[in-house]
């Protein structure tokens, strides 16, 4: 797995390429912040499903606070998880 120990943060992961994105790094690994306009909470528990690591977040890029709100989130879940897998 190329991207395991990794995490990706994947914008416009509602549809298109950067559904396809997730999916791809979700597949190889990764922990993956599933980002977009429109709420992709359904994704993100479908790669949970498939044995991933998935958090969605509903965020518009051109708006700063959504972004540090993003990343925030992101870290937080990063640091649980690192928590948990350390029990």
């Amino acid at each position: 797995m190329k991207l395991a120990g990794r995490v990706a943060i994947v914008t416009g992961a509602a549809s298109g390429i950067g559904r396809a994105t997730a999916r791809l790094s979700a597949a190889e690994g990764a922990a993956v912040i599933l980002a977009d306009l429109q709420d992709c909470a359904a994704e993100a528990a479908a790669l949970e499903q498939s044995g991933a690591r998935a958090l969605a977040e509903v965020c518009y890029v051109g708006r700063e606070d959504d972004v540090r709100r993003l990343f925030s989130s992101a870290r937080t879940a990063v640091t649980a998880r690192a928590s948990e897998d350390d029990l």
